[in-house]
């Protein structure tokens, strides 16, 4: 099965090409949903990876991907982990240096890494596990 299909989650995506509204495909009202007590649209808890970088022209914090991953709160632990290991910074343009990766708790990562072809450039980044429960439109 497809990452996003048939988990009531946003499709995989940078939001460079969508706004965040259209990612989830619901409209008019919140559609929330818990593990507990499931909404409408949404039988089952689903979990994202969320990458959030600088942009390199203004600085500004923006979100660079959203990979739905399913129900699985282990699978998306790794792959955030694994994320965090080979993400490229959209930033950077290229494949970055040396690469730290700290877990900050069970579900984020904050990575450091260097620009080698920049003269003692450096930079930063943050990956997260998020839990999707619904949208707004």
């Amino acid at each position: 099965m497809r990452p996003g299909c048939a988990t009531g989650h946003p499709r995989a995506t940078s939001t460079k090409n969508r706004s965040l509204n259209k990612l989830a495909g619901h409209h008019g009202q919140m559609h929330p949903g818990t593990p507990q007590n499931a909404g409408p649209y949404q039988s089952a808890p689903s979990y994202a990876v969320i990458v959030e970088e600088k942009e390199r022209r203004n600085g500004a914090w923006h979100i660079s991907l959203i990979q739905p991953v399913g129900g699985d709160l282990a699978e998306a632990r790794a792959t955030g982990q694994n994320i965090a290991f080979q993400h490229q910074p959209e930033a950077v343009g290229r494949k970055v240096g040396r690469r730290d990766v700290y877990q900050l708790g069970e579900d984020s990562w904050l990575i450091t890494y260097d620009a080698p072809w920049r003269l003692g450039s450096t930079g930063h980044f943050r990956v997260s596990v998020a839990r999707y429960i619904g949208s707004l439109d």
